[in-house]
């Protein structure tokens, strides 16, 4: 396949206004998707314009945000040329969901899941020591709405998020919060992370583990706090990826 062959996504579908965005979209997918290789230069300038059939202006704009993206670098005598996956920015917005949309190992998903393991964990431990009587009784009645919800799955994963950032708004942690928002929103996204419709057991076992950590939390035990977040979140992640929850397989 050749590198032009590689570009094309979907055909003559419609472009948005910026068609920068468009043709950066298509050049990281071919990347991610290893249709272009790591080490490999990309035709000249010309040869974009007409693939994608827009101006210099917007191929060199283009060729601007995948720099700033790390995936591309300029070589002497080598042209534009696809940089190592080491130096992608993994937490860009644009390469993160194109990695997440190639993830068939879900290694990707694993290494997001440590993260919000290790945020999570603590900021719960945090939000233990800091809690007010009026947190602890925030979350017994957020709890107590979850639990009328189990018979909606939609409305019950709604709360379910609501639940974790309540937990991380009480750690004072908003950097944290910030992060895991961050990340959890783009694995959302992606259909490997769903693992499917939950079944009314799976609703079961998750309230049970959002009990456990609110009564952690509500009664100021930061150990106990701490592992109850993280039995709560790799069981879940086990459940959706079929992985043993422990160790190095984290949702």
């Amino acid at each position: 396949m050749t590198n032009q062959a590689a570009f094309r996504s979907g055909g003559g579908r419609p472009r948005p206004a910026r068609l920068a965005v468009s043709v950066v979209h298509d050049l990281i997918d071919a990347v991610v998707g290893g249709k272009i290789d790591v080490g490999e230069a990309l035709p000249g300038e010309q040869a974009l314009c007409e693939e994608f059939q827009v101006s210099r202006i917007v191929i060199r704009e283009a060729m601007q945000s995948l720099r700033q993206k790390g995936l591309v670098v300029i070589r002497q005598g080598h042209g534009t040329v696809i940089a190592p996956a080491a130096q992608w920015n993994p937490l860009d917005e644009e390469v993160l969901d194109a990695r997440l949309r190639h993830d068939e190992s879900l290694t990707v998903l694993n290494n997001l899941i440590q993260v919000r393991v290790a945020l999570e964990c603590e900021m719960a431990a945090a939000a233990a020591l800091r809690r007010t009587d009026e947190q602890a009784a925030e979350l017994d009645r957020m709890l107590a709405v979850m639990d009328t919800a189990r018979g909606d799955h939609e409305r019950y994963l709604a709360l379910d998020l609501e639940f974790h950032d309540l937990v991380m708004e009480f750690s004072g942690n908003d950097v944290g919060r910030a992060v895991v928002a961050g990340i959890h929103g783009h694995a959302r996204a992606s259909t490997r992370y769903s693992g499917g419709t939950p079944t009314a057991a799976h609703l079961r076992h998750a309230q049970a583990g959002h009990a456990e950590v609110a009564a952690a939390v509500g009664s100021g035990d930061e150990e106990a706090a701490r592992a109850a977040m993280r039995s709560h979140i790799l069981e879940s992640w086990q459940r959706k990826s079929g992985h043993k929850a422990g160790g190095d397989k984290h949702r």
